[in-house]
């Protein structure tokens, strides 16, 4: 025990050493461990985009991003970071795919972020999209757009919503929290949660329903909690619903 606890405190001090060197070096070095090795990570960092090509439709599937769709005045796809996906448009549908990749554990020297990449999808005003959305690693953020028949599936992060019209569309989470603030539904929005709460706000739709395994349900006023699966619905069989699930975690509608 005294030789592993000796072993751990050189790793320690080697990284610390490495983490100064990085420090000073203008504070833009990361370091990280290779086995036991502390290395310092140079990063190279590129900007990409394709503007003014139209499209409805998204296909894409990004291993280490996170997805941020907003209205704009022209159609783009902005990409910052280093695992450079690859990016095409063609015949109204744009493609996103981003190769996996090993995440590097490790320290920043400066109060920058140093993670995911990021992938920026910009639409004008009465751009309807479509398709499906798969990330590996990233959170999801919709700002002030309308989704027709969207999928989006997110395993590890978040998915923040405000201000969008929602036509059949529906969001998997694996391992993260649902937040919405202005949420306008048409015909079904569904909210599949594994491990994390739902939690909506300023939302237009004609019936509700919430389910949850472990946790507790909120609709407007209305309260339930247990230990066993509980259900809470009102004109649940409405042609405009919205649909929250969890599994482990609560769901609110405010």
């Amino acid at each position: 025990m005294k030789r592993l606890f000796q072993v751990g405190l050189a790793i320690l001090i080697v990284g610390l050493i490495a983490l100064g060197v990085g420090g000073f070096n203008h504070g833009n070095k990361a370091v990280s461990f290779e086995g036991t090795k502390p290395v310092i990570v140079n990063k190279t960092w590129t900007r990409s985009k394709v503007v003014n090509k139209e499209f409805h439709q998204i296909n894409a599937d990004l291993s280490s991003a996170d997805v941020t769709i907003v209205r704009g005045n022209k159609f783009q796809i902005i990409y910052h970071g280093k695992n450079v996906p690859k990016i095409q448009v063609k015949n109204g549908q744009a493609t996103i795919k981003q190769d996996a990749t090993d995440r590097q554990v490790g320290f920043h020297w400066s109060s920058s972020h140093y993670g995911n990449d990021t992938v920026t999808i910009v639409v004008p005003k009465g751009v309807k999209l479509s398709g499906r959305l798969s990330l590996s690693q990233g959170d999801l953020y919709l700002n002030n757009v309308e989704l027709d028949q969207l999928t989006s599936s997110i395993d590890e992060g978040d998915v923040a919503v405000n201000n969008v019209n929602a036509n059949s569309s529906q969001f998997k989470l694996s391992e993260g929290d649902f937040r919405a603030h202005r949420l306008t539904v048409h015909h079904h929005c569904k909210v599949v949660n594994d491990e994390g709460d739902n939690t909506v706000r300023g939302v237009s739709a004609e019936g509700y329903y919430l389910r949850t395994d472990e946790g507790d349900n909120s609709l407007f006023h209305q309260e339930q909690d247990g230990e066993d699966q509980t259900v809470l619905q009102k004109n649940s069989h409405a042609t405009n619903v919205l649909t929250l699930i969890s599994s482990e975690g609560d769901n609110s509608i405010h």
